[in-house]
């Protein structure tokens, strides 16, 4: 993470975008990217794909960086899917998950090359559906696997292959298969909430079973071991976590072992799909401290910024903050809540800063960039601006709202 921007430079800044803004740095994205990739390489296994996940952050700046050194786009839905080609993604290289992919999808994503990684029976049957309608076309397709790990509760999402013939997961293996322009090519599994580099292994062991199960001697194009990886994170944060989070390395070496004694002279391609570990600290909030006032005792600092633009998916942790100052002159020892702009008594930014704040402050929150600009909302107030740090300073990668973006898309004022 770059050094926090001067108070001065936050008033300029203010001058053209407003109270309020993310700041975002490509170049730590670059930097994630190559601590992933070289960590995978190291371990023993150059063949690693990154995928870029849109869900966690599709600003076009985030996308572009990441294209530009080399990940793959992973997309969820059709509009994820026509924004990565937008964005400039080369359509053999996106991968398409996600329980709702139609047969519409499918047809398209197909037709271009795109990996779509097939997630029930009901895509199963549309994707044989859609090779029927076009049967000219060669299809290589990739499924889902739902499979317990003892890891917590299994989720919704993928084929399940844990009966004892094989499941679901060897049925849609041998419908596809059966077809003579049908390959099914790789297998892919994620799980949320598990972090910890022991998880990993446990997936990549279990998708080495069932690719033995279903390919026997031979190997599959891929093996997908999906996302939830942890990324840095500063020490306050790794204190609330309750655990030190594994480093790109700690993940390699748990997952590159089990591929190199499976197939030691090089065998799939390993995807990786580490969404909030690339976008996490690549993006902070910056909100200057609009009025400060005392409620029982308790000084309250209220910025220009809230939970929706720092955490809007209201975590328990809280961020990193930072308050940046005019000067350093000695102000007496305080603690203060700060706040945003909401009319929620829990729009809560910081419960209990060790310090004091001032009006015309700034407070810059770190660790912005995953889950929070794409769940940002016109709640109360507009989104707020998106900047972008460039080779000659901050520009403008998205202005702030104006009323006529809120009323745009209504058919009537």
């Amino acid at each position: 993470m770059n050094p926090l921007p001067a108070w001065a430079e936050l008033e300029v800044l203010r001058d053209q975008y407003g109270d309020g803004f993310w700041l975002l740095d490509p170049d730590t994205i670059a930097t994630n990217v190559d601590a992933f990739r070289r960590a995978f390489t190291e371990a023993g296994w150059p063949r690693t794909d990154l995928a870029w996940s849109f869900k966690t952050l599709w600003a076009p700046p985030a996308v572009r960086a990441a294209l530009d050194v080399g990940c793959r786009a992973e997309v969820v839905s059709r509009d994820e899917y026509e924004l990565a080609l937008r964005l400039g993604a080369d359509p053999r290289s996106i991968i398409v998950n996600g329980p709702l992919t139609s047969y519409d999808d499918l047809k398209q994503a197909t037709s271009v090359g795109a990996q779509v990684h097939l997630d029930s029976l009901a895509q199963v049957e549309d994707l044989l559906a859609v090779c029927v309608e076009i049967p000219e076309q060669q299809y290589s397709v990739g499924l889902r696997v739902n499979s317990d790990l003892a890891l917590g509760p299994r989720g919704r999402f993928g084929i399940d292959a844990d009966a004892p013939d094989g499941g679901d997961l060897r049925q849609a293996y041998l419908l596809l298969s059966a077809q003579p322009n049908v390959r099914v090519v790789g297998l892919h599994m994620h799980l949320a909430g598990a972090r910890t580099a022991e998880s990993f292994a446990r997936r990549a062991a279990r998708l080495i079973e069932l690719s033995d199960a279903l390919w026997g001697d031979l190997a599959p194009d891929f093996l997908d071991i999906g996302g939830g990886f942890a990324g840095a994170v500063p020490q306050s944060l790794a204190e609330q976590l309750g655990y030190q989070p594994p480093t790109p390395s700690e993940y390699a070496h748990a997952v590159v072992p089990l591929l190199l004694a499976r197939w030691p002279e090089g065998g799939p391609l390993l995807i990786i799909e580490p969404g909030v570990a690339l976008a996490a600290d690549s993006m902070r909030f910056a909100a200057r401290v609009m009025l400060t006032k005392s409620i029982g005792g308790v000084s309250h600092a209220i910025v220009a910024g809230s939970t929706q633009t720092a955490k809007p998916a209201r975590h328990r942790f809280e961020l990193p903050l930072s308050v940046v100052r005019a000067d350093d002159a000695y102000r007496p020892p305080r603690h203060t809540v700060v706040s945003g702009w909401t009319c929620q008594e829990d729009d809560i930014l910081a419960l209990d800063l060790a310090e004091p704040v001032e009006a015309d402050d700034w407070v810059v929150i770190d660790n912005c960039g995953a889950y929070t600009f794409v769940l940002a909302s016109r709640f109360i107030r507009g989104i707020p601006a998106l900047l972008v740090r460039g080779p000659d300073g901050w520009e403008c990668g998205r202005r702030a709202d104006t009323v006529d973006d809120w009323l745009e898309g209504f058919t009537a004022p």
